[in-house]
């Protein structure tokens, strides 16, 4: 992905806040102090306050009054209700997303593969991840259904962190292969085989983070596993 050319300040704070917070740089439940973020990212005060807002509105930031926002957590348990939202919402979607997909919209998303295997390449986690998540919501806005596309977004920005930290730990095998397979499902037009081939693309994404979240001693501070 050729993140996007930052037009305002709040904007250019915002990006720069994403990807630190993504890449675990800071972690979770860190404290996010505006004074030290304004020297950190070289902006000032009303354009970092706009730039937490968005994260707020994407769930990457908890926002609560009269306090220091602060990194949203994620922990283990969280992991089953994402999944099975994506289960329950994505896998329809991508059958009517098959339906409804234009050619304009097939180019679109081999153009975004192509980007992702730069990316895969390079072993450039963050970009693949940050890639991976327009690729999901190009498939969505195909089906022509905007609440739907917004649906999804929602809850493939949260888990932003989650991708990030399983090709980390797990690896980027097989990633580019999987997302070509998605889009040669949509081109047959089939809902049936395009609800079945992303059915497996989120279960192989489950036990890929799962593995990850579950791997070595040194889990990184945005992810703690509780009880």
């Amino acid at each position: 992905m050729v993140l996007p050319n930052p037009t305002t300040k709040a904007e250019a704070a915002y990006w720069k806040l994403r990807r630190l917070i993504i890449t675990q740089e800071i972690g979770a439940d860190e404290p996010l102090d505006e004074g030290l973020l304004m020297e950190r990212l070289q902006v000032g005060r009303t354009p970092l306050r706009e730039a937490l807002k968005r994260l707020a509105a994407e769930q990457l930031v908890v926002a609560l009054p009269h306090r220091t926002p602060v990194v949203r957590p994620f922990s283990l348990t969280d992991l089953e209700p994402l999944f099975e939202t994506r289960m329950l919402i994505e896998v329809p979607v991508c059958g009517l997303a098959a339906q409804r997909i234009t050619p304009a919209e097939l180019r679109t998303l081999y153009e975004t593969l192509d980007i992702l295997a730069q990316h895969v390449a390079a072993r450039d986690v963050y970009q693949m991840v940050e890639t991976d998540y327009v690729f999901h919501s190009q498939i969505a806005h195909a089906t022509g259904n905007r609440f739907l596309a917004d649906a999804i977004n929602q809850f493939n920005l949260a888990s932003l962190r989650l991708w990030y930290l399983a090709h980390s730990r797990v690896g980027v095998e097989r990633v580019v292969d999987t997302h070509r397979q998605l889009i040669e499902t949509l081109e047959t037009r089939d809902p049936q085989v395009a609800e079945a081939v992303m059915r497996e693309h989120v279960e192989m994404s489950r036990r890929r983070v799962v593995h990850a979240f579950m791997s070595g001693q040194d889990l990184a501070p945005s992810f703690q596993r509780v009880p």
